[in-house]
């Protein structure tokens, strides 16, 4: 959820009104509602206030998921660390488009490497 959306939603779920939130933050409350409205954003030393009064983290506020669709790297072994500290320009550049691709995407360019790599025996 975005931003605005968060803020109104961890208000309801504590129970508070946007006068109260406006108050602990020293704020008119239209001030405030314009942060759940999307017309203005709060500063960070605001955004760390609010996640003190809702209880939670940074992220959760701001609607960061966990690792945000990244792809997490498997560990490598040293054997493989040290053959990709070798690696050429262009296999570096390679693997940063390929970490790009959608599983599916990749999927289908190794395949397609296999098939050139037997097409060469």
């Amino acid at each position: 959820m975005p931003l605005s959306e968060n803020l109104k939603y961890y208000r309801k779920k504590i129970g508070l009104r946007q006068q109260d939130i406006a108050n602990l933050l020293n704020l008119d409350r239209s001030s405030y509602s314009f942060y759940e409205t999307g017309k203005t954003t709060p500063t960070l030393d605001t955004l760390i206030k609010l996640t003190t009064i809702f209880n939670i983290t940074l992220d959760e506020l701001v609607g960061v998921e966990k690792n945000n669709g990244l792809k997490v790297a498997e560990p490598i072994s040293d054997y493989e660390a040290s053959h990709m500290m070798n690696l050429s320009a262009s296999e570096k550049a390679t693997i940063i488009k390929m970490r790009e691709l959608d599983d599916e995407s990749l999927k289908k360019v190794i395949e397609l490497i296999d098939k050139c790599l037997d097409s060469l025996d």
